[in-house]
Formats: C-alpha cells, structure tokens, sequence
C-alpha cells in the first residue's frame, strides 16, 4: 500500500465518516456554533490549506516522541511534508502538520477532530499562513519572505525586551514602596525604643490636685507604703508637690499606685513623671 493511499484503511472511529453538510452539528473551528460571531468571522476566513495547526496535546510527551506518533496517525491520511512540535514556553501542547496535499489535511483535519491522543482531545484547525515546507514546494520561498521574516522576528523580540523592562521598572517601584514602608516602620520602632528608654531613666514625680497648704510630711505620709524616696518638694502656696526616687521603678510603682487616688473628696491626685 502506498504511503499516502487510505484504500484498505478504516477511519478513525472504526466505521466510514462522510463529510460534515450543513446541517450536520459537528463541533469543528468551521462549525463551532457556541463560538462568537467575531470567531465564527475568523474561522471561515481561514481557508482550507496543507498546513493543520493542532492545540491542546500532552506536554508531558517527549517532543521526538510526539512528532513521531504525529507521523504515524496523521500519516494515514496521505504524504506529509513535515511536521512541527512547539515546546517553547508560548507554543507548548501546538503542533504544524504540512500535507502534500490541501484535500489530505481537509480529510484529517475531518476525521482526528476532537480524537483523543495521549489522553487529551485534540484541537485542529488550518494555519492562517503557508509553511515553509508548502512555499519551498510551490517554489515562493525566497529570500525575501526570508527577509521579512528575520524583521518580524527582530521586531517581537524588540517588543518582549521592552515588555521585559516596563515589567522591570515597575517591579522596581514596588520595592521602592516596600522599602520605604519598612524604612517608616523603623523610624518609628526607634521613636518608640527611645521615647520608653528616655522615659526608664526618669526618677522624679509630679503631685497636682494635692490639698492645699499640704507638707512634705503629709506627702512622705501618703507614700508610706513604696520604697526608695529620696527627696521631697512641696511648691508653697500651691496643689503640686515633687518627689524623687532612686530608680525609676520605684518611681513608677508609687505612680501606678496613688495615680487617681482621692484624697480630698471630690478631686483626684495626678501623677506624671517629670
């Protein structure tokens, strides 16, 4: 049996498939009737050709592996010029398969539509543009298709550099506004760290709201019970008075003590470090 010959072959599917009509619902790039109009436009502007671009394929498969199997399934349907595997980041589970002839690929693209192959269910439509194989064989590849396309790819790359750089710039911009966060955060941890180690190393009291014509004796007496008084200080004439002690818990432990304390009905003591 030749090659490309399907005589002694049963389609995929294992009976006879005819040719989709129109009133036949089969869920192909040309008959996608759940597809927006904008698409369903796109697809029937693709024209049949030799080239098959194929989606949705295992990317797990190894890329000789898969161009291999490729081969052998969609080489029943007639001589193939060539084919090719995409496992770049952008085009990984793609593949081009180029038939020698457009009737060929419109025959495979027929029958392997939606078969499952390596698990997955494959997508297949016609490339929107000729391969290089079917340009060689229509003898149109010349240098200048060549040219063009050296520039066109020039250009993509000079786009994703850009596109790398923005992403760059504002990935910078985010560290900078990390940075200064985490800079205002400190500042602030330092503020407070000095603010509590200024405030430990201070021994004195202040007394308001005292009755007046108070005496330090009357004062030493309200402070009895707390320890490390080293000197009071009682404004003649006024409610305030001022005591220092020897450490600043002392101090702080007869604040948190007498702080509101009533002494005189009606008013209550107030009492700050100094």
């Amino acid at each position: 049996m030749e090659p490309g010959s399907m005589d002694g072959l049963r389609p995929i599917g294992g009976q006879e498939q005819q040719q989709p009509s129109k009133e036949d619902n089969i869920d192909t790039p040309n008959n996608n009737h759940e597809e927006q109009p904008t698409k369903k436009r796109e697809a029937k502007a693709i024209q049949p050709n030799q080239t098959l671009y194929i989606r949705n394929l295992n990317e797990k498969i190894k890329k000789d592996d898969m161009q291999h199997s490729l081969f052998h399934l969609f080489g029943l349907y007639g001589d193939i010029l060539e084919i090719t595997v995409k496992k770049n980041l952008k085009m990984k589970g793609q593949a081009f398969v180029v038939f020698s002839s457009v009737d060929n690929a419109q025959k495979a693209q027929h029958d392997l539509q939606g078969h499952t192959f390596f698990e997955k269910k494959m997508e297949i439509q016609y490339a929107k543009q000729p391969s290089d194989a079917t340009l060689k064989a229509r003898g149109e590849f010349d240098k200048y298709e060549i040219k063009k396309r050296f520039q066109r790819k020039k250009e993509n790359e000079a786009k994703e550099r850009e596109q790398k750089r923005k992403n760059m710039e504002e990935q910078i911009e985010e560290v900078k506004g990390d940075i200064d966060d985490i800079q205002d955060k400190m500042k602030e941890t330092l503020e407070e760290e000095k603010r509590l180690m200024l405030e430990s190393q201070k021994k004195t009291l202040t007394f308001e709201n005292l009755p007046k014509n108070v005496t330090e004796d009357q004062v030493r007496h309200l402070l009895t019970h707390y320890q490390g008084i080293k000197d009071v200080f009682v404004n003649p004439g006024t409610c305030v008075a001022v005591v220092e002690f020897e450490t600043h818990a002392n101090a702080d432990l007869a604040k948190r003590g007498v702080h509101d304390y009533e002494w005189v009905p009606g008013s209550k003591l107030a009492v700050n470090f100094k």
